[in-house]
């Protein structure tokens, strides 16, 4: 079933061991946008990809909400 939660992004930040900034991340599970989110803090060219419509909606929300697109 779908998630109706936002799930936060903190504990994504671990992706900094493994990614520097100016590479990819690619999320073909996007769902709330949680780990696109983390890769644009971080500084990487991120997409994701999400097939429900609910969660695309919420993504697209938090994506919007970031202060890099005010």
């Amino acid at each position: 079933p779908p998630r109706s939660t936002l799930f936060p992004y903190t504990t994504l930040f671990r992706s900094e061991r493994v990614a520097l900034p100016g590479q990819r991340l690619y999320d073909p599970f996007a769902g709330s946008c949680s780990s696109i989110e983390a890769g644009v803090k971080l500084k990487l060219f991120s997409t994701g990809v999400e097939i429900d419509r609910n969660a695309y909606a919420m993504g697209l929300a938090r994506m919007q909400s970031l202060e890099i697109y005010k």
